[in-house]
C-alpha cells in the first residue's frame, strides 16, 4: 500500500468521523431533551438520573471527539508530512 492511498484512506475516515461527530452534536443541540426522555424511558431510568445521563452523553461525545484526533486527524497529518 503506498502513501498516497493510505493518506486517501485516512482523509475519507477523517471526513466521515468529523461529519458524523458535529450531525450528533446538532442533534444533542437541538433535540437534547427528547434525546434524553427518550432513553430513560427505554432505559427504565428514574427522572433523578437526567442530570447524569445528560453528563453522560456529553463525555462520550469529548470522549470520541478525542478519539477522531489521535487515530485519524494525526496519522493523516503523519502521512501528509512523509509524502511531502
Amino acid at each position: 500500500m503506498d502513501l498516497a492511498l493510505l493518506s486517501e484512506f485516512f482523509m475519507y475516515m477523517t471526513g466521515i468521523n468529523i461529519l458524523l461527530y458535529v450531525v450528533i452534536m446538532v442533534l444533542i443541540r437541538n433535540y437534547g431533551k427528547k434525546f434524553i426522555g427518550f432513553h430513560i424511558r427505554i432505559l427504565k431510568l428514574k427522572d433523578t438520573s437526567k442530570d447524569e445521563l445528560e453528563l453522560l452523553t456529553l463525555r462520550v461525545m469529548g470522549r470520541y471527539k478525542v478519539l477522531i484526533l489521535i487515530f485519524n486527524l494525526v496519522p493523516l497529518l503523519a502521512l501528509h508530512l512523509m509524502s511531502s
